[in-house]
């Protein structure tokens, strides 16, 4: 009887790891926007050439979609990682730290452009 009771909050526990997991992955996603948006407005600043613009906007979405697969994938195996561990919200709060001080930087950055 304790057998099914601990299956199912085992169970449960990973299915609100992987929530908070697609909810950190949402915000990644939303952080390489904004640096993509950061990256044009800069070639569209400082280009003397009408091209680099365009280009500097195809080849920076291949890469950051790359890093961002990355990022995600890595993600997703520290936070899971720590659900066995007993670390899950520690390991929660150091990702919600570097993405809090990504996005500040970025913001920051945003105000030059």
């Amino acid at each position: 009887m304790m057998e099914g009771k601990t299956t199912v909050n085992s169970v449960a526990k990973t299915i609100g790891a992987y929530l908070i997991w697609i909810i950190l992955c949402v915000s990644q996603v939303g952080l390489a926007l904004m640096l993509h948006y950061l990256i044009v407005s800069a070639a569209i600043l400082y280009s003397t050439n009408a091209w680099t613009p365009r280009a500097v906007d195809m080849w920076s979405m291949v890469l950051l979609g790359i890093v961002i697969l990355v990022t995600i994938f890595t993600t997703e195996s520290y936070v899971t990682k720590g659900l066995g561990l007993g670390r899950f919200w520690q390991r929660v709060g150091k990702v919600v730290l570097i993405e809090a001080i990504t996005a500040a930087l970025l913001v920051g950055l945003g105000f030059f452009f």
